[in-house]
């Protein structure tokens, strides 16, 4: 990159990881995308991110936690949201803008692009998220990132509980 950072792949950022974490990503990674794909969760989801600006990789995994037990920091994972999801916009942003300039195979290359960078960016959170240092209940993060989104919360919540991790 230009910027001079150095960007890792998810399978080279997963190599540098302990196994469990590794582990906790890898299922991650598929619960999101099981839940993601539940009826009703995609607009949803994209609703809470496109009118209220937060994450939807934020979101499901901080629903994976909840799912799967864990205790979280939603402070770190806010900041790793701060510092890793800027690519991850701005590529969606240019993706977005050159939509109507592309073939139909040149935008689905940009879409897979882009589910990397998600990947990526997911298990940056997911590391953020169990490693902090002030964890709470996931529950309680959950509930404290949608506050103002009660509806929603238990709509996500019952489709994760539907999800097999």
């Amino acid at each position: 990159m230009s910027s001079g950072k150095l960007t890792l792949s998810p399978s080279h950022y997963c190599a540098l990881l302990p196994l469990s974490l590794h582990r906790h990503q890898q299922q991650a990674w598929l619960f999101a995308g099981r839940t993601y794909r539940a009826p009703g969760i995609e607009p949803c989801l994209l609703a809470l991110q496109d009118r209220h600006g937060l994450s939807v990789n934020l979101t499901l995994c901080l629903l994976y936690s909840w799912r799967v037990g864990r205790a979280v920091d939603l402070i770190a994972g806010r900041c790793c949201l701060e510092q890793h999801g800027e690519e991850l916009e701005r590529f969606r942003a240019k993706r977005r803008s050159r939509k109507v300039q592309l073939s139909q195979s040149a935008y689905q290359d940009l879409l897979a692009q882009e589910l990397q960078l998600e990947q990526a960016l997911q298990g940056h959170l997911l590391s953020a998220l169990l490693s902090g240092e002030h964890k709470v209940a996931a529950d309680d993060a959950l509930a404290d990132y949608l506050s103002a989104h009660r509806a929603q919360l238990e709509q996500l919540k019952n489709a994760a509980l539907m999800t097999a991790v």
